[in-house]
Order: C-alpha cells, then structure tokens, then sequence
C-alpha cells in the first residue's frame, strides 16, 4: 500500500512537471536531436564539474538537466520506471548538483518510500564532507526540509544539517592553521574562496 501511495504521488509529480509518466524514457529515443527537436533537456549532455554548489552558478539549462536526472533516479528507485543508467547518472553527479539535491531531498522526503530521500541524503551528505565554501553549507542547513511538516524523515535532515555544521567547524579550523603556516594567506586564498559568503 505504501509503495502505491509512493507511486501516485511521483506520478502526480511528474504531471506537475508537465511530464508523460508513461513516456519513454531518456536515451530510449531515436537519436538525440529528436529530444532536442521536442525541447526536451538531454541528459547525458555533461555538466561543468568546476563548481562549488553555490545557487546560481548554473544556468537554467544545467539546472533542468540536473533536476531530470534525479526525477529519473526517484522513479527508478520508486519502481516506476526502472533504469540502471538513472543510478549511475546520479552517482556521477559532483558539488554542482547541491541545490538539486536538496530539491530532490525536500521531494522525496514527502513520500511514503523511504528509499529515495535515504539514497540522495547519502549522496548529499558525499558532497558535504568535501565542501570547502561556507556559503554553500550555509545554504544546505537553511534550506534541507524548508517548509516540510515534521515527518519520519525529520532525523535524517535533521543528520544533514549537523553534517553541515561539523563540515564549517572543520572548514573553519583548516584555514586557521593555513594562516599560522603562512601569515600573509589573504581572505582570497582562503577556504570559500573568493571570501564574499554574504553573497
């Protein structure tokens, strides 16, 4: 019962999103130009990896394609449409996908499966110990479960959240003791670089 309560509402999701949840999925077409022709977002089309997660740093366009991916990956994961690629697509996602994770995260955490929101949190929860920009972790504490009723999932954010904040505690201490070792370390240089978090 929960798994189609799961499937319904993902399908009502796809539906807001203006999607045929019976259509083929990506990469099933006839070529990629008849995606293009149709204006839909081609997924294998790879993404700049040098990003840092900050919002805005993509453009819509990269955006869209990242926010497929992981609508491919919860449907996947939810049965509905089920595709090896949608996984690997996801795990090769890099900092760049922070914000669409925390979208996806937010989504899945109002289903009855639990599988997805575990599956993204973890891949999130990736990116958070690699981060090196304040800003961005800033930005996944305030956001992570915005605007959710208190649900069964409410301890997993609640664990992302803490992970951000060990992340800057973590992040804070490194670059005390790149400036002891170099004195003359400018803000520029530091972790989060440029320096400007109020961004």
């Amino acid at each position: 019962m929960l798994h189609g309560l799961a499937v319904m509402s993902a399908t009502y999701f796809l539906l807001q999103l203006g999607q045929d949840p019976a259509a083929k999925p990506p990469g099933k077409e006839s070529g990629k130009d008849q995606a293009a022709s149709a204006g839909k977002v081609d997924p294998d089309r790879k993404v700049s990896q040098k990003k840092t997660g900050r919002p805005g740093e993509l453009t819509q366009e990269e955006e869209d394609k990242i926010d497929q991916i992981i609508r491919e990956f919860i449907m996947h994961d939810l049965g509905v449409r089920p595709s090896q690629k949608a996984v690997d697509r996801l795990r090769d996602l890099g900092p760049e996908a922070i914000p669409a994770l925390v979208r996806g995260i937010n989504y899945s955490a109002t289903l009855s499966h639990s599988c997805p929101v575990t599956v993204l949190a973890s891949k999130l929860d990736g990116l958070i110990r690699t981060c090196e920009d304040p800003f961005v972790l800033s930005f996944i504490r305030t956001e992570i479960g915005a605007g959710l009723k208190r649900n069964k999932y409410a301890g997993l954010l609640t664990k992302l959240k803490v992970q951000t904040s060990l992340r800057a505690t973590e992040l804070q201490r490194l670059q005390q003791e790149a400036w002891k070792k170099d004195p003359n370390r400018s803000l520029g240089d530091s972790f989060g670089k440029p320096g400007n978090q109020d961004q």
